[in-house]
């Protein structure tokens, strides 16, 4: 077997970098060719403003970090661009100018770049030699740069894609630093912290999660309370320090009025969510106060590892193990979704809600969500467990498997002893748990997207968990060249599937049919698993430019492609949109008459509009088959072109004069 290895090393090594080589041409492929609203109308409109006089930006609506590495490059590149490009013209390959091309190029450049150095960091945390191991660095390169939805935040010009890599790396810093005890891990650990918060606040989680993990950490040390707390103390103090010092070196109008620097925490969701600062200040306090007090009174150090040896690991493992595998099930089995929207909902559920017949924290019915029970507890649990199971559906199918098996994976690791030499492992447990429930308690996440960081902790815990059996003395070791060889196959799939947009991937796990259906009843929040932005204007366009002649007219409900052919005339609509409406068929009449009167050929209906307008949901529940073209994103349906003539004589028979 060994002789095969030798031979298959240098196959495998090549195979890699091939695929590794690919996945990057896949970021720049139909690079914002896409159009979403957010990218137009707020990230686009950030840039153009920071251009005008930076001075006047507000900090706290984001994109800071990319006011640096994107508008100032990217400014430079329009011009030279501009001058000699129309929208719409060919630049090479597939890609075409538009007015967000050359940012959106430089934010996959430096994202590629932020994924490569977390790569090299992951890497130095599990001590692997680039030389010697360098197939497995190209192994875990694809599992990072190929989970889709990331791929697809990336290649969409918004803050997410800085701030979800600062906070990757901040944590893989973070642990470096645990690792090593060299403080310029500690430093970057912190200023990536700050890099992250400066594109987007609510990633100041990812810095309070590294601050509470230290504090466990100082908590337990077998020094005597004054040092522990010392310790602490400067460790929080430096921190502190060289968060604000990141954040007033990097954000201009800061060099101008260096008192607004303490206005950089006024947008937290915290206060959003009518969680006053003040308070979550407090309960860090007592937090802090219960960890050193519980220390002083009863778990000193030798104690706590005492029991610690008590416990039996492999049961809790054993135990973990079932109950991953029974959510796995259980989200392959029941996929049917049980949160309901506040603001969709009927009168009844309203007044259930009002008769306190249901519950709904504040931040809950802000949030649209609450799973119609009476126990707070309840209704947080059940949107944990939607939450947790669709990782079952949004990530990569070796991802998903891995992780619910995970517990498994580990017993069988301790019973090879793969993992007794190292101290890491409980930090890359600890972080993308507490960084979940971090989410879950402050912002309770209505939509999969914004646990991306997670996932990427997720895949990290994976990576590192496997790692030990392609590079220790167990019966898998002889076979991980053919393991690297099955496991990127699997990986296959995702990335062909969502190409070349990759905002809206499902798994094999997940049922399409089911998935393309759940927004059709405005009664539940429809947007629990789809991640997009309401992007389809660019192949329904694309469709009605191919199958018409002359001069078109088309009623569209969101955003508008960056290019199209002049012959066809956009005309927006805003009807129907507002969630509180109740559906009149004399307003689908009226609205037809209309259309047929002004000559509007064609109507344009997109899922970010379907889910939430009377009108629109009408149609789509009714006469979904009449669509002449259904935009298909990873097998999800995302926006349907309807002839005007063909809803208005379906609408005829079902409602004769």
């Amino acid at each position: 077997m060994e002789n095969i290895n030798r031979l298959l090393k240098p196959v495998v090594t090549v195979v890699l970098t091939i695929a590794v080589i690919l996945t990057i041409y896949t970021y720049y492929a139909y690079l914002n060719q896409y159009p979403t609203a957010d990218q137009q109308q707020f990230s686009l409109a950030r840039f153009n403003d920071f251009r005008k006089d930076f001075r006047q930006i507000n900090f706290s609506e984001g994109s800071n970090l990319s006011f640096i590495l994107v508008t100032l490059p990217g400014s430079v590149l329009d011009r030279l661009l501009k001058s000699d490009h129309l929208p719409g013209d060919k630049l090479f390959g597939n890609i075409s100018y538009n007015e967000v091309y050359a940012f959106t190029f430089f934010q996959v450049t430096f994202s590629l770049l932020f994924l490569l150095y977390a790569g090299l960091l992951l890497g130095k945390a599990l001590q692997l030699k680039l030389k010697q191991d360098g197939w497995l660095y190209l192994f875990m390169l694809l599992l990072i740069m190929n989970y889709p939805i990331l791929k697809g935040d990336i290649k969409v010009l918004k803050y997410d894609a800085f701030s979800i890599l600062c906070s990757f790396i901040a944590v893989l810093h973070y642990i470096l630093y645990k690792q090593c005890k060299r403080k310029i891990s500690f430093i970057l650990s912190i200023l990536f912290c700050a890099l992250a918060f400066i594109e987007k606040d609510t990633t100041i989680i990812t810095f309070f999660s590294i601050l509470f993990v230290e504090l466990i950490y100082v908590s337990l040390l077998s020094v005597p309370l004054k040092e522990a707390i010392r310790r602490y103390l400067k460790f929080l103090l430096i921190s502190i320090l060289i968060f604000f010092i990141t954040t007033a070196a990097l954000v201009p109008q800061f060099w101008f009025n260096p008192g607004k620097l303490t206005e950089v925490f006024i947008s937290l969701p915290f206060q959003a969510k009518a969680m006053d600062l003040k308070n979550v200040m407090i309960i860090l306090f007592l937090a802090i106060l219960y960890f050193l007090g519980s220390r002083l009174i009863v778990l000193q150090p030798e104690v706590t590892y005492s029991c610690l040896k008590k416990i039996n690991f492999r049961l809790v493992l054993l135990v973990c193990g079932f109950a991953f595998l029974l959510i796995f099930i259980s989200a392959v089995l029941y996929q049917t979704n049980n949160m309901y929207g506040m603001h969709y909902a009927d009168m009844a559920l309203k007044q259930k809600v009002s008769d306190g017949a249901c519950y709904a924290t504040p931040e809950l019915a802000n949030l649209s969500i609450s799973t119609l029970d009476s126990s707070s507890l309840l209704t947080r649990v059940k949107i944990c467990y939607n939450i947790f199971r669709v990782i079952a559906y949004s990530v990569p199918e070796l991802i998903s498997i891995l992780f619910f098996l995970s517990p498994f994976i580990l017993l069988l690791g301790v019973k090879y002893k793969l993992y007794e030499n190292t101290t890491l492992l409980k930090y890359f447990i600890a972080f993308p748990l507490l960084l979940f429930l971090s989410y879950f308690i402050f912002q309770p996440p209505i939509n999969f997207k914004y646990l991306i960081p997670v996932v990427l902790l997720i895949i990290a815990f994976i990576f590192y968990i496997m790692i030990r059996f392609f590079t220790g003395e167990n019966p898998f070791y002889k076979y991980r060249f053919v393991i690297i060889i099955l496991f990127s196959a699997l990986l296959i799939r995702p990335a062909v599937v969502s190409f070349p947009h990759y905002l809206c991937h499902m798994s094999i796990f997940r049922n399409t049919n089911l998935e393309n259906s759940d927004y059709l009843d405005m009664n539940i929040y429809s947007e629990w698993t789809w991640v997009g932005w309401g992007e389809t204007a660019g192949a329904c366009f694309k469709y009605i430019e191919d199958h018409s002649k002359g001069e078109v007219k088309v009623l569209h409900d969101y955003v508008l492609p960056f290019s199209f052919s002049k012959r066809i005339k956009p005309h927006f609509s805003v009807q129907g949109r507002n969630r509180y409406l109740a559906f009149l068929k004399k307003d689908l009449k009226e609205m037809l008459k209309q259309l047929r009167d002004a000559d509007i050929e064609y109507i344009l209906i997109s899922k970010n509009v379907a889910y939430r307008g009377s009108i629109s949901n009408y149609i789509m529940n009714r006469y979904r088959r009449n669509a002449v073209f259904a935009d298909k994103v990873g097998g999800i349906e995302y926006g349907w072109v309807f002839k005007t003539a063909d809803i208005s004589k379906a609408v005829e028979q079902t409602f004769p004069e």
